[in-house]
């Protein structure tokens, strides 16, 4: 629980010293938001965790596995979402991750190379303090992982 505040710390802090950056209040939606949506092809959901936590606990239903880990580093990561969009830079896409904090670092990523409508399901699946008790909590349905 130190390490997650202390990303939210650190995220506020970068926040702070890039005023020109993406900031803490780029667009947020809930949990139950991203699901109905996502189930009605509004939006296109990106799970960004890692192979083994899709393992794990599964996949949000209606979400796509693309982990930020990408062996292509962040462009990989970039273009593979890119593809799962189409190439259509206007389709919305949410991301989400366990705390908040991946899908964050993620939004700032895609939003770089002109992606217009990047969504953060910042609460997670396991929620945090400031914006919500997560997916999990909501008890919204998971998927197993298949590769």
């Amino acid at each position: 629980m130190r390490l997650f505040f202390r990303s939210w710390i650190f995220l506020a802090a970068l926040a702070a010293f890039f005023p020109g950056s993406p900031t803490l209040a780029a667009e947020v939606i809930s949990v139950k938001e991203a699901h109905e949506r996502a189930l009605k092809k509004e939006i296109v959901l990106v799970d960004v965790r890692s192979i083994d936590e899709w393992r794990d606990t599964a996949i949000p239903e209606g979400g796509i596995p693309i982990s930020i880990h990408h062996p292509g580093g962040m462009q990989g990561f970039i273009e593979t979402v890119r593809k799962a969009l189409d190439n259509d830079f206007g389709k919305p896409v949410a991301l989400i991750c366990r705390y908040g904090v991946r899908s964050t670092r993620a939004q700032w990523a895609l939003e770089e190379p002109g992606l217009k409508k990047v969504l953060n399901v910042r609460e997670g699946l396991k929620g945090n303090v400031i914006d919500g008790s997560g997916w999990f909590d909501a008890k919204l349905p998971m998927v197993p992982y298949k590769r």
